[in-house]
């Protein structure tokens, strides 16, 4: 049995509407419901992915802005940030 599934949003969770399809909100209830912890780890900022991620009622931080930021959707938790430095 799986314990973590990540899935990207653009062309993977999203379709090309920027739509979560109902198959694929489906699938994800389902394996939340198996005590799978679920995320989306995106390129996106973190306040573009928000809705989709408050949507699905996932269970784990979003990873967002290519693997900078790890936040909580809920507590808005930061766990990592790194951001690009200035010179």
């Amino acid at each position: 049995m799986y314990k973590l599934f990540v899935t990207d949003a653009d062309g993977s969770l999203l379709n090309s509407n920027s739509e979560i399809s109902d198959k694929n909100k489906e699938a994800i209830r389902e394996v939340i419901s198996k005590g799978v912890i679920f995320t989306i780890a995106t390129g996106r900022m973190f306040s573009s992915i928000l809705p989709y991620a408050l949507k699905l009622n996932i269970n784990a931080p979003v990873i967002s802005y290519n693997g900078a930021l790890i936040k909580d959707i809920y507590t808005k938790k930061v766990y990592y940030y790194n951001p690009i430095q200035t010179e």
